[in-house]
């Protein structure tokens, strides 16, 4: 049995033709216009995990610099270390030669 293509039919799948022909350019000219390679995380899943990985360890790496820097603020500028806490190898006590004996070990 032949079927007959009517100008209803052609019309209808040249439409579908351009809508899908649109849909891409519209795409295409997003990632033109905006320069990123992910404009949506279904774009490419793998690079939008990479990404979002890559975003957390920065704020992370951020924070770090942060606590660094309250820290510091906190002993007025600059490490120092509280005192008593650093003797000196010489100090006279009951484990002087003990520590005389590590600061000569890792000298």
């Amino acid at each position: 049995m032949l079927n007959r293509v009517t100008n209803l039919t052609t019309s209808a799948a040249a439409q579908r033709t351009l809508q899908a022909q649109q849909s891409k350019l519209a795409q295409l000219q997003e990632k033109a216009t905006t320069l990123d390679k992910i404009s949506r995380p279904s774009d490419d899943p793998a690079a939008t995990a990479q990404a979002l990985d890559t975003r957390a360890r920065l704020a992370a790496t951020a924070q770090y610099g942060r606590n660094i820097d309250d820290g510091n603020m906190a002993n007025g500028g600059g490490f120092r270390p509280r005192a008593g806490h650093q003797r000196d190898a010489e100090d006279q006590g009951p484990h002087s030669a003990g520590r005389q004996w590590l600061a000569a070990a890792i000298r």
